[in-house]
């Protein structure tokens, strides 16, 4: 029996560095499943610029269909990093659901590296996050865990907005 007075077996190290490894690929395997890349991944990551719209919430067929309503608004630094630390985690998903609703989003936030453009779509009716890597649908998924804190982040991109300000 282990006693945590004692020293670790060390040929259990390499075991359980591969078993931690291995956690972490399933890990950003999920977030593939949203952003249906590596280079989204890595450009919402890596953004050099991240930019919020107001979106007139109807649905809509394409991208091109989406009337901005606001913005260009330059997300802050510090706000960049929240939205790219929520949208990265893959602990801030409902993987196991699906909601049967037609999304009304309101905003978008586009992250751009170089020519890369990965564009998130938020609905927070009934919280729904879609994915767009260069205009076209990659992946989505629900973002219920993390509302609060993406309401947040939402907010003072939009301070004048009385539908974003009354988001709880």
């Amino acid at each position: 029996m282990h006693s945590p007075l004692m020293p670790m077996n060390p040929r259990l190290i390499p075991l359980l560095l591969c078993l931690s490894l291995m956690g972490c690929g399933q890990s950003d395997g999920q977030i593939k499943e949203v952003f249906g890349s590596s280079q989204a991944i890595e450009t919402v990551r890596n953004a050099t610029a991240v930019t919020a719209y107001r979106l007139e919430s109807y649905p809509q067929q394409s991208f091109d269909d989406y009337e901005m309503t606001a913005g260009p608004v330059s997300v802050p630094e510090n706000l960049s990093a929240e939205l790219q630390t929520l949208l990265l985690d893959p602990g801030a998903y409902f993987w196991e659901t699906d909601v049967a609703c037609e999304p009304l989003y309101g905003v978008r936030i586009e992250f751009q590296r170089d020519d890369d453009l990965v564009d998130a779509f938020f609905c927070f009716e009934c919280d729904i996050l879609t994915i767009y890597h260069n205009y076209q649908v990659v992946g989505g998924e629900e973002i219920d865990d993390i509302r609060s804190d993406l309401i947040e982040v939402m907010q003072p991109l939009f301070p004048d907005d009385e539908a974003i300000q009354s988001l709880e």
